[in-house]
């Protein structure tokens, strides 16, 4: 190809960014659990308690996008044969994380929801200034702008225990990070689709043992 044709193409593709018709990368999705958990008996759940508070590194979410995230979950979490049930003993927890423009330090998302070290948290265990405390020295993990994350907790002894982690993440053009209110509830819902897909996790399968 030419570089008349590539320098073409590459101005209409351009074109297309800025008149917020160009389709965006494919948002890299990463999932992760607790391989000492079994999802098979999951069929409850509610969603997290807010804390009355932010934690630095963790980007202030509107209403609005409060709303949509919750209904896309909401929406997906049913077809699957989840129930949503509001007060009493449920099997899971549901809560997210959510950043367009700023990144996620993921030591602030586990302070906001006080998450107790557990299950791939060897990186943070809070106190109650949000320092880290010996010996466990936090480890900087950072989610870059244009992210969305879901996390599924489960109570044990009245702490919510971090057990399924979900993230989708698209790396946005500059010139669409100011994306309007259709086209980002667009992008919530598409970024909540993409990572549910892979919830409930399948059962782990066991080790074979080596035959003789």
């Amino acid at each position: 190809m030419d570089m008349h044709r590539i320098m073409k193409w590459a101005a209409v593709c351009v074109g297309l960014m800025l008149a917020g018709g160009c389709v965006h990368p494919v948002p890299k999705v990463a999932v992760n659990d607790d391989p000492n958990v079994s999802f098979a008996s999951f069929k409850t759940y509610r969603w997290m308690p807010e804390p009355a508070r932010l934690t630095k590194g963790r980007a202030e979410i509107t209403p609005e996008v409060r709303t949509t995230l919750m209904n896309a979950v909401d929406g997906i979490l049913k077809e699957k044969g989840f129930v949503r049930q509001d007060s009493g003993p449920v099997d899971m927890l549901v809560g997210f994380h959510y950043a367009l423009h700023e990144h996620l330090d993921v030591r602030s998302m586990n302070a906001y929801y006080l998450y107790p070290p557990g299950w791939a948290w060897d990186y943070y265990r809070y106190s109650r200034d949000m320092v880290s405390v010996e010996p466990e020295q936090p480890k900087i993990v950072l989610y870059d702008p244009g992210t969305v994350i879901i996390d599924v907790g489960k109570e044990v002894q009245g702490e919510i225990h971090l057990v399924w982690r979900g993230s989708a993440n698209e790396l946005l053009p500059r010139e669409v990070k100011a994306l309007s209110p259709e086209k980002e509830k667009q992008w919530i819902e598409k970024a909540a689709a993409m990572i549910l897909a892979n919830f409930p996790p399948q059962p782990k399968a066991a080790p074979q043992t080596a035959s003789r």
